[in-house]
């Protein structure tokens, strides 16, 4: 995976990812940047690859409550292992990220892992994501802060 170099070499505006210190195939990241009912959160996500990526997918979870996805579980996406028969191997990682972004977007989407809530409940979770992140994943969102 040449994804470290991938992501040093081209920040994005909208989020920050790197594997955990003691296993290259899980990832955290942390997004922030967005737009409407999220524009003040901060929401942090596991990726976990499986051995044989890149042939199949990975699998997706927020570890921030956001209104969208459940916390902890995880997300049925196309591009996700619900769905290694529309898995491409060609995906990079910022593809793979920018296309579960794009999901905050979507207002009709459901599956496994997916919540609706009212734009007020979840403009209250984007308020209350930085001090979630610093209290629940404090570990994790310190990593991102160096």
């Amino acid at each position: 995976m040449n994804f470290v170099t991938d992501i040093e070499n081209n920040p994005s505006p909208y989020y920050l990812a790197k594997p955990t210190t003691d296993n290259i195939l899980i990832w955290h990241v942390l997004i922030w940047n967005l737009e409407d009912d999220y524009a003040s959160g901060n929401y942090i996500m596991k990726i976990t690859f499986p051995e044989t990526y890149p042939f199949n997918a990975p699998s997706f979870q927020f570890l921030t409550p956001n209104g969208k996805f459940e916390i902890n579980s995880n997300i049925c996406l196309s591009n996700s292992s619900y769905h290694n028969e529309t898995w491409s191997p060609l995906w990079g990682i910022d593809q793979i990220i920018m296309g579960t972004i794009s999901m905050f977007y979507e207002k009709n989407t459901s599956g496994i892992g997916h919540i609706k809530y009212d734009q007020q409940q979840i403009t209250k979770l984007a308020k209350q994501s930085d001090d979630y992140n610093k209290s629940k994943l404090a570990s994790i969102y310190s990593s991102f802060m160096c």
